[in-house]
């Protein structure tokens, strides 16, 4: 399935989910996003001074061990 998400910091951020249904039940689901629009967002929070500006860019480091973006 794709996406095309509408969110107050990216007017358009692509998305596509996988979801693997077994005797009619969703077992697994993947979300992947194209993460590009948010991280505009964050430039030009950060380049403003903005309130809320995170130095998060999403890569595994800036998540705990076992945890990824």
């Amino acid at each position: 399935m794709m996406y095309d998400a509408e969110t107050i910091p990216a007017k358009s951020a692509p998305a596509a989910e996988c979801v693997t249904v077994r005797d009619g039940k969703i077992v697994y689901n993947r979300f992947v996003f194209d993460r590009t629009p948010f991280d505009e967002f964050r430039r030009r929070q950060a380049q403003t001074g903005a309130p809320g500006a995170s130095r998060n860019t999403g890569d595994s480091a800036d998540y705990p061990a076992g945890r990824s973006g």
